[in-house]
């Protein structure tokens, strides 16, 4: 009788990860809640996570609940996932991407809404 081959584990590769430079991208931070000094709140935990080159202002209008991110189209998921996680206190959505000629590589738009609630 043949013996019977023993099947093995076959190691899976793991995913590569995309190695990003937070300093790369100009930022700017807009307060759409209308609190004075939330928009600084948020560029103050991204300087932290090394997103650098950052500004803010304020939004063209007040009442944003979840805080929004606009990149431009070559802006990896990578990054948008590294500003979420350095934006960790906040509900983050990813939204309509940015004009690729435009000043900024991501707009980030502070909402109300922290990922606790």
């Amino acid at each position: 009788m043949p013996a019977t081959p023993t099947p093995t584990d076959v190691p899976k590769p793991s995913p590569t990860e995309v190695a990003i430079n937070p300093a790369d991208y100009d930022i700017q931070v807009l307060n759409g809640t209308g609190v004075s000094g939330a928009a600084g709140a948020a560029e103050d935990l991204l300087n932290d996570a090394g997103f650098t080159q950052t500004s803010t202002g304020n939004a063209s209008e007040y009442g944003f609940t979840d805080t929004e991110v606009a990149m431009k189209s070559d802006v990896s998921d990578a990054v948008f996932e590294k500003l979420k996680s350095a934006l960790s206190g906040y509900t983050v959505t990813e939204v309509t991407s940015l004009p690729d000629g435009g000043e900024y590589d991501i707009v980030i738009t502070v909402g109300t809404t922290d990922s606790s609630e």
